[in-house]
């Protein structure tokens, strides 16, 4: 006889004898006493997704606990955290024997690297900034710095008054280690004036022949005064 999972059968195993007539055997099952198994994990920041498998389930937290309860017995195990770290062990072997057990798990602390922003075309001390992976930095100078693991960011160059970029990309994605040239330039003379010069400067060209019409009538007139 095989029991289910966390439970013993009794009896376990005997012999049944089948003379002329059905025969009827009573098992009963009582469940296992079981032990409580802690994975407990140092390393990872506050609310960061990570996963035990262990005897057929997968337990997430965002703890530095998960908790299974198991009869006595030998269980693997198997660790999943965030992208970028190691863990130590990531896999292994618990006996439980009568007694609560804890398994520490490390998530060791992963090296950083810089995600650099380098523009140019702003005038000195002018504000600028960029948000990369949800985090805005601000800078008045031509650089702005993130620091993260190995990974790919989206970022956004968040818009500047009066200037556009035109060489590198307002929004995108770059990765560790990587630097990303943006060039402003001023944009063009408000449309306004586009729209009116013409009118400007025919209204000057008018005032100056009506100078100059003028100008000739007084010339006129007085030439005319000398003959007669």
């Amino acid at each position: 006889m095989i029991a289910p999972q966390g439970f013993v059968a009794n009896p376990a195993s005997g012999t049944v004898t089948i003379s002329n007539s059905s025969a009827f055997v009573h098992i009963s099952f009582s469940s296992l006493a079981t032990f409580e198994v802690t994975l407990f994990e140092t390393g990872l920041p506050s609310g960061a997704m990570w996963t035990v498998s262990m005897n057929g389930y997968n337990i997430t937290s965002n703890t530095n606990t998960i908790n299974f309860y198991e009869p006595n017995g030998t269980y693997i195990y198997t660790i999943n955290g965030p992208s970028g770290y190691t863990i130590s062990p990531r896999a292994g072997a618990l006996a439980v024997a009568g007694k609560a057990i804890v398994q520490t798990v490390t998530f060791p602390i992963p090296n950083t690297y810089s995600v650099e922003f380098q523009e140019s075309g702003l005038p000195r001390v002018t504000m600028w900034s960029i948000t990369l992976n949800g985090k805005t930095e601000t800078s008045t100078t031509n650089t702005i710095i993130f620091s993260g693991i190995n990974g790919s960011y989206s970022y956004v160059v968040n818009p500047v008054t009066g200037y556009q970029i035109i060489s590198g990309q307002s929004k995108g994605t770059g990765s560790s280690g990587q630097t990303i040239s943006l060039t402003f330039v001023a944009n063009s003379p408000a449309s306004i004036w586009t729209t009116y010069q013409w009118y400007i400067i025919g209204a000057i060209v008018l005032i100056i022949i009506l100078l100059l019409a003028f100008k000739g009538g007084e010339q006129e007139e007085k030439r005319r005064g000398r003959w007669k």
